[in-house]
């Protein structure tokens, strides 16, 4: 059962730009800029407490993520989503070669399944390297530069998407 608890934003500036479709970086969205000229793109993901913690014990730690966890925060967490309908920030979890791996949401995600049960499902973003074609690239590069300039660029973003899918 899903229970909107979170906002849409993580609070780290970079991972919301990778959601942004309104902003505009010249002809092209702040989304498609992170994807194509930083290489990295993002998607939501409605997830349990567990499938969460799963992915963090498989992708994200290599010990047990529950260490360092304060049971205090989450009971409070909780408290503040059944009392309050209070909404946290968007949990995330990051699993792009370079910029990754990491995490922030282990306590909002405790206190969601704290509060609503074993089945309840929030957001989550999910952070990866775009999976982009020949095409797709130069498809960006004539909305980013223009008809008359874009094959000049298209090493350039080759390049860069080579650059930050290594670890």
């Amino acid at each position: 059962m899903f229970k909107d608890v979170f906002t849409n934003e993580t609070g780290f500036s970079m991972y919301d730009d990778t959601m942004n479709t309104t902003k505009k970086v010249g002809n092209v969205t702040l989304q498609d800029y992170m994807k194509f000229e930083k290489g990295i793109e993002s998607h939501i993901e409605e997830m349990t407490c567990s499938t969460y913690f799963n992915i963090l014990s498989t992708k994200v730690f290599s010990k047990d993520p529950m260490l360092g966890v304060d049971k205090n925060k989450v009971w409070d967490y909780a408290d503040d989503m059944l009392f309050k309908n209070a909404k946290f920030p968007l949990p995330f979890i990051n699993l792009h070669p370079y910029y990754g791996p990491g995490q922030e949401g282990r306590h909002r995600m405790l206190a969601l399944e704290n509060a609503y049960g074993k089945s309840a499902t929030g957001n989550v973003l999910v952070l990866t390297y775009p999976n982009v074609t020949k095409d797709d690239i130069v498809d960006y590069c004539k909305r980013r530069w223009g008809e008359g300039n874009y094959e000049s660029f298209i090493d350039y973003i080759e390049s860069r998407l080579d650059y930050y899918s290594q670890s």
